[in-house]
């Protein structure tokens, strides 16, 4: 729709702005208007495309054609002005055809370099391992969500996501493994994050953190105990966990309180967390 209104607005750019300069020219009686009429027809090449440079055109050469024409005698022309005609209507729609290449290429490199810079944008927020947002997404995505839950009146429910004895799974596998295991358990909560309408991020280290909108504390605690026991059901050996010998996940949450500030929203949730691993980890904990 946008896109159609920008057409038609140069089309008739085009010929207002074609038409006023033949008048201008037509009124002062310049000698030799052509040099002003085709950098018109270049401007309006350029920034419209083929379509304005042919409406363009077509009205220069019809004036030309009328310009040039012998007194009194229409589209009769002296020897010398036929000459110019012909250059003018040869070298017109050469001229529109070269600038619209170049338009059509301008064109191309610069959805290339949106494209590109989109791209890049978008590696900038991501986890190159987990290949989830990042923290700095996360902390984007976090203040937009906060003010539009106040706005809307509804509770935004926060979740931190611990691995259980991820130092020592390190220590004892070896860092590549870890971050098998980061990518693994990364991917088993997106699956239920999407699932749940939530959004999840790499919180830093062996952490990450999950926010929902409009759920309530029951339906939070569900998902969060689904992921704990997803996490676990997965089958990532640990021997160097003491509570299982597979890895485990701790969850904290905390949900949206009446004019809280934002960020205890986070602070609840982290404090939730260490309950969840002071009680015995593998578990999910709600602050209250």
């Amino acid at each position: 729709m946008i896109k159609t209104v920008v057409k038609r607005y140069h089309l008739i750019l085009s010929i207002v702005m074609t038409i006023a300069f033949v008048i201008i020219n037509y009124i002062i009686a310049i000698p030799n208007p052509n040099v002003i009429l085709i950098t018109v027809i270049v401007f309006l090449t350029f920034t419209g495309g083929f379509p304005s440079g042919i409406i363009s055109g077509c009205i220069v050469i019809f004036y030309s054609l009328l310009f040039f024409s012998d007194a009194g005698k229409l589209f009769h022309y002296a020897t010398i002005n036929l000459e110019k005609v012909i250059v003018i209507v040869t070298f017109i729609p050469i001229l529109i055809i070269l600038v619209g290449i170049l338009k059509l290429r301008v064109e191309t490199k610069t959805k290339e370099l949106e494209s590109a810079l989109k791209q890049l944008e978008w590696h900038s927020k991501m986890d190159y391992l987990t290949e989830v947002p990042n923290r700095r997404f996360f902390d984007e995505y976090f203040i937009d969500e906060y003010e539009n839950s106040v706005d809307l009146g509804v509770k935004m429910v926060c979740a931190i996501v611990d691995i259980d004895f991820f130092k020592q799974y390190n220590d004892s596998y070896g860092h590549i493994s870890g971050d098998r295991c980061l990518r693994t358990i990364a991917n088993t909560i997106q699956k239920i994050a999407q699932q749940t309408d939530g959004f999840l991020a790499r919180f830093g280290g062996e952490e990450f953190v999950l926010l929902w909108s409009q759920i309530d504390e029951n339906a939070a605690l569900k998902i969060c105990q689904d992921i704990v026991s997803a996490v676990e059901k997965s089958r990532i050996p640990h021997d160097r966990s003491s509570v299982s010998s597979y890895v485990t996940v701790s969850i904290g949450v905390s949900i949206e309180a009446k004019n809280q500030d934002k960020m205890k929203l986070l602070e609840y949730a982290d404090k939730a967390l260490y309950r969840a691993k002071s009680q015995g980890r593998n578990q999910v904990s709600l602050y209250k």
